[in-house]
């Protein structure tokens, strides 16, 4: 909602104002009934304390104390905004007066010109009313509606004799024509709506809001505007013709322009998440919630809704949902990514360009896509998501509804599901994350990575459920980055009766590259959804990196919960073999003395097998302890990653997780009294720690060199390594002789922070605890690498 403060901008800086409540306004327009002093009115939709009402006077007040009354509300005095009496003819018949409440008067806000009270301030209607005026009429004017007073937001308009927007020319929304044949420039405020260019929800089918939008989006991309976006269906009947009809919204840079690109912003409530019964889809928020925004693309457009080109800014998007009307397009031959049409589509790296920024969006729904829901670029980077849906896309099997060719990627409580081909493809590239969230009930395999053209994939927490085909699957690749062992991690992630297809080929997890190691943590399957039928194998390894210890050489493959796994809901197949691993791919061989077991419920021995070959020739394996399996010695156990990979939550992923600094010295500590705070975030084998040290008193007569420890993290065992740290903010300490900088290092082989002093001619010296004064402060963050 369009705040006061902020809408009237302009005609606010005009006027000797009271402090007036920056409460959210219900802008209201009205018609003015009753007498000259005693005005009434239709009943007001939100309480008198918070509106502004656009009033449509009826006659010229004959005192200075005339009165308003809505229908259900008090009488309350018209006052000036400084609280004075108002004048005689400050209001005259058919002129639109600006009323705001206190909730113990009403502040006219426009005293007619010309009057006693008259303020230099003008208010036009519409556009139309806008265009009529001169700009030498006024300095600015109050634009208090686009095509009729009060169908959008008041917004200030000053004059120009030239138009920034638009390629100069006059649209209605940034730029609208004068008298004079000059302009009226709207003025920028950091929240917009997108109704001040014109584009209006519920419309229908035959009103194209697109120019509009690309409007706003232009607006935007200069002054750096989030644009609000109502509620409602809004119909994309044309493409940007000054973007290479790319799509309907084009947003990109010459050469990369570092200007900021196109902030939307629809509800704010989160989306129904998958409950594995439903699809809420387009135009579904929380209950109680708005409805979403719904841009929909017009029939046989044949282009994204949305086409992002090369940018160094990220545009952020939340709570829109983004349409393709699949049934109503043609496809996108030679043209689209890889020739195929989707419903967002983040342009391919251009050689000579050096940036590769693409998109953030929470909250969006992408559905109907011809091909898919979106397409990030090969060679970019930069796309992050948090709880958004992808549904309802493509045309065959062989088509991903995501598809991934960049890198940098990170999708936090995704869902994507009913899709007709592929719901996750990682194509190439590296540092793609994934977190929570669900891929389900896709027309073929759930997730796919594309071997060693992909580094660095790691999910955790998903949950994949009644795919047709594999739940996860690992192809064989070509060398991208290089062999990189651990390069694919799946942890703790739920497999629920993927392999919906009945020729016995698809399973959970299907590695078929035995140059690629994939290391899973603690999967758990299931079967508690009783359609379709269940994989021929639960985990089909060529090269598998068994994780997650449970005890001293003790190893967990894997969890079975629900039902039992092995047994098909068919007729014509046989019992299904939960675990296969083909014969002499795994590395190191079996660790001596080692025990690796699948830990299970309900299952007897008889119905459980881990393969050497198809045919399964060893026979079923017998329990060793109560639920538990051994698995044969063609197994193996091998790491993952270093650094207690599963026991740190989401340790690969460039989200912030919270640390706790402490502070300590290398010699006789004493007692510190402080407190502290930190994140750090992982990308690849690089750390960046962030931390806060204020230390209120020091007591124990402390001794030696003052550190930080408390890190989850050792750097790098490189001896050559040192992590640097850039110190923020510094209070309390000073250096000793010449010394006057103080600066922070991370050593090899280790998880504190230690500092050095710096000054002109003198040798580096480390910072010792004599040098503080209590109370002081240390603010800082630190980069260094660590194993992998």
């Amino acid at each position: 909602m369009r705040r006061l403060g902020l809408a009237l901008a302009g005609l606010l800086a005009l006027l000797p104002l009271p402090s007036l409540a920056q409460a959210p306004q219900c802008v209201t327009n009205v018609a003015a009934q009753g007498t000259s002093d005693a005005i009434t009115s239709a009943q007001l939709p939100c309480g008198t304390s918070s509106n502004l009402v656009i009033l449509t006077a009826a006659f010229a007040n004959l005192t200075t104390t005339p009165t308003y009354q809505p229908i259900g509300s008090p009488a309350l005095r018209i006052v000036l905004p400084s609280g004075a009496p108002v004048a005689v003819g400050d209001l005259q018949p058919n002129y639109v007066a600006l009323l705001s409440s206190t909730g113990t008067s009403w502040v006219l806000l426009n005293p007619v010109l010309g009057s006693a009270s008259g303020a230099a301030a003008i208010v036009a209607n519409n556009n139309a009313a806008l265009a009529a005026f001169s700009t030498t009429t006024a300095a600015s004017i109050t634009r208090v509606g686009y095509t009729t007073a009060g169908d959008s937001a008041p917004v200030v308009y000053v004059g120009a004799s030239s138009c920034p927007y638009d390629g100069g020319v006059a649209k209605g929304g940034s730029c609208v024509g004068s008298a004079d044949g000059k302009f009226w420039v709207l003025q920028s405020q950091p929240t917009m709506d997108l109704r001040d260019w014109g584009s209006f929800p519920g419309q229908g089918s035959s009103t194209d809001e697109a120019p509009g939008i690309r409007q706003a989006c232009s607006y935007a991309a200069t002054n750096g505007s989030t644009i609000e976006v109502p509620g409602g269906l809004y119909w994309l009947l044309s493409t940007d013709g000054n973007n290479g009809n790319l799509g309907a919204i084009v947003i990109q840079g010459s050469g990369g322009n570092t200007v900021p690109g196109c902030d939307m912003e629809g509800t704010t409530k989160p989306i129904y998440p998958y409950n594995g019964t439903n699809d809420t889809g387009c135009g579904s928020s929380t209950p109680g919630g708005p409805v979403m925004p719904e841009f929909i693309l017009g029939p046989h457009l044949n282009r994204p809704v949305l086409y992002i080109g090369i940018l160094t800014y990220t545009p952020y998007w939340r709570g829109i949902c983004l349409n393709g009307n699949r049934a109503n397009q043609d496809g996108w031959p030679g043209s689209g990514a890889d020739g195929r049409l989707f419903v967002v589509q983040i342009a391919d790296w251009t050689s000579g360009v050096t940036t590769e920024s693409s998109w953030r969006y929470d909250y969006v729904d992408m559905e109907g896509g011809y091909d898919g829901c979106l397409y990030e670029g090969a060679g970019r980077g930069s796309l992050w998501s948090v709880s958004s849906w992808c549904s309802y896309s493509g045309q065959t099997t062989n088509e991903p509804a995501m598809f991934f060719a960049g890198c940098d990627t990170t999708l936090i409580n995704p869902q994507v599901g009913s899709n007709a081909g592929i719901g996750l493809y990682y194509g190439e590239c590296a540092q793609h994350q994934v977190t929570d969230g669900a891929v389900f009930l896709n027309g073929s395999e759930g997730i796919v990575s594309n071997g060693n053209y992909v580094g660095y994939l790691v999910i955790k927490g998903t949950q994949v459920q009644t795919n047709d085909c594999h739940g996860f699957e690992s192809l064989v690749g070509g060398p991208f980055p290089d062999t990189v062992p651990g390069g694919v991690v799946l942890d703790a992630m739920t497999f629920d009766q993927n392999g919906g297809k009945t020729d016995n080929t698809c399973d959970d997890i299907h590695q078929d590259d035995p140059s690629v190691a994939i290391s899973v943590i603690s999967p758990v399957f299931s079967s508690t959804i009783s359609i379709g039928a269940m994989p021929r194998y639960n985990i089909y390894a060529a090269r598998l990196k068994l994780s997650s210890p449970v005890v001293p050489q003790s190893y967990q493959i894997a969890t079975f919960t629900g039902g039992n796994p092995s047994i098909s809901y068919t007729n014509n197949y046989a019992a299904k073999k939960p675990v296969y691993f083909t014969a002499g791919t795994m590395p190191g061989g079996l660790a001596a003395n080692t025990v690796y077991y699948i830990a299970a419920t309900g299952l007897s021995a008889s119905t459980f097998e881990v393969c050497a070959d198809q045919t399964c020739s060893l026979g079923p394996i017998t329990p060793s302890t109560a639920g538990s399996f051994v698995v044969p010695h063609y197994a193996t156990y091998h790491t993952a990653f270093t650094n207690n990979w599963a026991a740190i939550d989401c340790a690969n992923c460039n989200v912030q997780i919270p640390w706790t600094p402490t502070v300590s010295t290398d010699g006789t500590v004493g007692t510190p009294t402080y407190t502290s705070a930190g994140y750090w975030q992982r990308f690849n084998n690089e750390v960046v720690e962030t931390f806060q040290i204020n230390v209120s008193a020091w007591t124990g007569s402390p001794t030696g060199h003052i550190q930080i420890g408390g890190s989850p993290w050792i750097s790098s065992s490189t001896s050559t390594y040192l992590g640097n740290c850039l110190l923020s903010d510094i209070g309390g300490w000073t250096g000793g002789g010449g010394y006057t900088m103080l600066v922070g290092y991370v050593s090899p082989n280790d998880t504190y922070i230690q500092f050095n002093e710096l000054g002109s001619g003198e040798p580096i010296s480390g910072s010792v605890i004599g040098h503080y004064s209590a109370p002081f402060l240390l603010y800082g963050t630190c980069t260094f690498e660590v194993n992998q």
